[in-house]
């Protein structure tokens, strides 16, 4: 078992809290400008499945359009 398999596993009643900016997208919809290519298309689900596999949930964020 690996260093953070052990931190994760001793940890498992936690709440855990991720923050950050993946630099992707759940949906085509969410870029402006691109047709939703196969590439991008793939990229997206595996970002989905990425999300679900760990129990995650998107926030949604509220206010201005872009955030940078």
């Amino acid at each position: 078992m690996g260093r953070v398999d052990g931190f994760k596993s001793t940890r498992q009643n936690m709440v855990w809290c991720c923050c950050g900016d993946f630099n992707d997208v759940r949906y085509v919809e969410e870029r402006k400008g691109v047709t939703g290519s196969a590439n991008q298309k793939k990229e997206i689900s595996g970002f989905n499945d990425f999300i679900d596999k760990n129990l995650s949930v998107d926030l949604p964020i509220v206010g201005k359009k872009y955030t940078w």
